[in-house]
């Protein structure tokens, strides 16, 4: 089955470094810091897997408007069965199967605890890193919960990045 995944999120969130790990390439241009780099919704395709990458939100309140008229119109687009074309994103507007829907991603796991913990040769979180992101995440989930009463469980990664000049760090 032919999936269509919505990334949704802050300015400098690593919605498109996400992209690139997802697809090992560098095919989504990827903004320096907090600088946006994606200014519309962007449709990247890798076999039956298609992703589409957002503008930031969180940049003012009037392109803030602008970008959500935008998500949401993606949202009630409609594929050739009549079935809603994005089967997965990261905002609770989906309607009555919101749940089955909707991916809560964390980036940046590898910088949190100021990166003090995270095994850099297994490109992973060492225990107490671990037990941080599993914390922190289950936070988010109650919030989750509490507000939208759906029950999600988040997932903590780490989409990789480069700064100017600099090696890659990977996914």
């Amino acid at each position: 089955k032919h999936v269509n995944i919505m990334l949704v999120g802050a300015t400098g969130s690593g919605k498109s470094s996400t992209v690139n790990a997802m697809f090992n390439m560098n095919v989504a241009k990827v903004g320096v810091g907090v600088d946006p780099e994606t200014t519309c919704i962007s449709k990247f395709d890798l076999d039956n897997l298609t992703i589409w990458d957002t503008p930031g939100l969180g940049d003012g309140v009037e392109r803030d408007k602008e970008i959500t008229h935008d998500i949401i119109s993606k949202l009630n687009e409609l594929d050739e069965d009549g079935k809603p074309m994005i089967d997965l994103v990261l905002i609770p507007c989906l309607g009555s199967e919101a749940s089955k829907r909707i991916v809560i991603a964390l980036n940046q796991a590898d910088i949190a605890m100021k990166g003090n913990h995270w095994n850099k040769e297994e490109n992973k979180p060492d225990d107490v890193l671990n037990a941080f992101l599993k914390k922190k995440a289950a936070s988010v989930r109650e919030r989750i919960k509490e507000g939208t009463g759906l029950d999600i469980e988040p997932v903590c990664y780490c989409a990789g990045y480069s700064e100017e000049g600099e090696e890659q760090c990977k996914p």
